[in-house]
Order: C-alpha cells, then structure tokens, then sequence
C-alpha cells in the first residue's frame, strides 16, 4: 500500500484502568477493608500502615498492571500451575 499510515491506537485500549494507581476492585477492597478496621474502633495507627499497604500496591501496579489480577487467577485456579 502506498502512502498508507498506521492507523493509531488510544492508549485508553491498551492500558488498564487505574484508580489512584490501582485496579478499581483492588482500590476498593483495599479501602473498605481497611476502614472496617479504621473507623469502628477508632484505630487511627492503622492509617499509616493502609497508606503504605496502598504504596506497596501502587508500585506492584505500576511495575506490571497485570500482576494483582494474575496472581487472583492463580489462587482461584484448582490448577497447580498456569500454562502460558
């Protein structure tokens, strides 16, 4: 083909969608599990250790987006290994 370009693709269908640096389902899991603990006795030293529990995951996500979800898939699999 002559004189054709590459037809560019929109980041937004290649990457995941990301919440504050994590997975929605993570994010939000996270979060709620940590103000059922946080807010019904009043243990506000928890926040720091959520904060670097969401730091940790954040850098996990951002190293590979996919690694939360796949490792779900292998801990919800019967199988004892994943094939590629």
């Amino acid at each position: 083909m002559r004189g054709s370009l590459p037809a560019p693709v929109r980041r937004s269908l290649t990457e995941p969608h990301l919440k504050f640096g994590l997975p929605l389902g993570v994010g939000l899991t996270h979060w709620c599990l940590s103000s059922l603990i946080i807010a019904p006795g009043q243990q506000f030293w928890f926040i720091p250790v959520a904060l670097v529990v969401h730091l940790g995951l954040a850098l996990l996500t951002k190293h590979d987006p996919y690694a939360i979800p796949l490792f779900l898939t292998a801990v919800r699999s019967r199988r004892k290994r994943i094939d590629p």
